[in-house]
């Protein structure tokens, strides 16, 4: 598939393409990736030898092969990699698989449920959701220490009777154990899910209250 194939399908399946910003990170994704596969680094504009992440970052870390990034035919603007390195290439190219990651940023202002996820949506992917105890052990460990607020919005809604994910998926059925939500009927406007460090317990809040919130990507 080519490029602009690779990055639906990872938006479809609720990441993007693949960000490697260690050593480490690159020596997971080398197990993923045994043949070339696309990630998101891309050039920040064309014959521009300066590189960035589908977050905007610019890279420190790279893992080219020797010789590249060697912009053949001046139109090799992204990027695939393989168990031993990175490589440009067109991006129109449809002969490399894609390999995609999915990852946790906290927005450090204070908005409502409806403006956080217009945030995130406009400058991310979506509200996060979290599916397993591994990223609920993310949110407890890293975004704790962070967060100005006691709660963040998170992408838990109460629709139609029932808690779903932003994703279009039931809260409860995502994760390996139940969300204990302190009401699984609750009254409007205390629809919208939030997650408490100090208590480390998922809530329903007033839509309309204003917390930090936590986007992937």
């Amino acid at each position: 598939m080519d490029l602009i194939t690779a990055e639906i399908y990872c938006r479809e399946n609720n990441g993007h393409l693949a960000t490697i910003t260690t050593k480490e990170e690159f020596d997971k994704a080398a197990v993923k990736a045994p043949k070339f596969s696309w990630i998101g680094l891309k050039r920040t504009a064309p014959l521009v030898n300066i590189w960035q992440w589908p977050n905007r970052e610019i890279t420190n870390f790279t893992r080219w092969f020797s010789n590249e990034p060697d912009n053949q035919f001046s139109a090799e603007d992204c990027v695939v990699m393989d168990i031993s390195g990175w490589r440009d290439t067109n991006c129109v190219s449809g002969i490399f698989v894609t390999l995609c990651s999915r990852s946790f940023t906290l927005v450090k202002k204070k908005k409502t449920w409806d403006e956080a996820i217009q945030h995130c949506r406009t400058h991310y992917t979506d509200l996060a959701f979290v599916s397993t105890k591994k990223q609920l052990g993310y949110f407890e460990t890293l975004l704790k220490k962070e967060t100005e607020t006691d709660s963040v919005w998170t992408g838990l809604r109460f629709l139609d009777k029932k808690w779903f994910w932003v994703n279009g998926k039931g809260g409860g059925k995502t994760m390996e154990r139940p969300v204990p939500l302190s009401s699984q009927c609750p009254i409007h406007p205390y629809r919208c899910g939030s997650y408490n460090f100090n208590t480390l317990s998922w809530e329903n809040r007033n839509c309309d209250e204003r917390f930090n919130f936590v986007c992937y990507y």
